[in-house]
């Protein structure tokens, strides 16, 4: 039996609109890590030896396993919140929190290894800036707005003078780097790392959320259906 009551219906109407939410999340999530892993591989110079950010890129593969479940999760839970089925409400539910579990975890090993993921990235920088790393560097300095590990000093520390990807970018002026960015590029990937747990923290608030409106809804379709049956019994 359809549960027919207002407070139910608004209680339907709020958990798909968090699922949805959620689903839309999941999906920013997935192709923000997705756009962040293949735009920086496919623009680097051939033959480029980019094995040293193994740890960046396993953490950007973790960000995109989350917001794939957390769609999946998303779309299962607009369709039971629809269908009002008891039994797709709980196996929602249950995926809800494991899910959950899964965010948390995935949330302390990037934090346990950010550092590791900032010094593939220093070793990158430190090391040298041949043709191979070129592109690379000049790529991720212009997409983060930074210039060297820690600031230009690293660059004159080298002897090296600073790239022109270490200057303010502008579309008016493409080819200029009159201004130098001061920002180190590990602040940059920090600040970066803090964005994504800010949002994956919202996100498991939501879901948080999404579970105590699904078991509303589920008592709710319950107490119907046992209402149902008394109801038909004195018939």
């Amino acid at each position: 039996m359809a549960v027919r009551g207002g407070c139910v219906f608004l209680v339907k109407i709020l958990l798909f609109i968090f699922n949805f939410i959620l689903w839309a999340g999941g999906g920013c999530l997935f192709g923000y890590a997705l756009y962040l892993r293949f735009d920086l591989e496919l623009q680097a110079d051939d033959g480029a030896d980019l094995s040293g950010l193994g740890s960046f890129y396993t953490g950007l593969y973790v960000l995109m396993g989350t917001g794939g479940v957390i769609m999946v999760i998303g779309f299962l839970g607009c369709c039971g919140a629809i269908k009002e089925n008891v039994c797709q409400l709980t196996l929602y539910f249950i995926s809800i929190f494991i899910v959950i579990g899964a965010e948390i975890a995935c949330g302390t090993w990037i934090y346990l290894n950010q550092d590791q993921a900032l010094e593939s990235v220093s070793n990158i920088i430190d090391e040298t800036y041949t043709k191979d790393f070129k592109k690379f560097i000049d790529l991720l300095q212009t997409k983060l707005q930074c210039c060297g590990v820690h600031g230009p000093e690293d660059w004159t520390k080298q002897n090296l003078p600073v790239p022109q990807s270490c200057g303010n970018v502008t579309s008016s002026c493409a080819d200029c780097a009159d201004e130098i960015v001061e920002v180190g590029c590990s602040n940059r990937i920090k600040q970066y790392i803090t964005t994504v747990a800010i949002i994956v923290g919202g996100i498991i608030l939501l879901q948080v959320l999404v579970v105590v409106f699904s078991i509303i809804l589920c008592r709710a379709i319950r107490e119907a259906e046992d209402y149902d049956d008394d109801d038909k019994s004195f018939s």
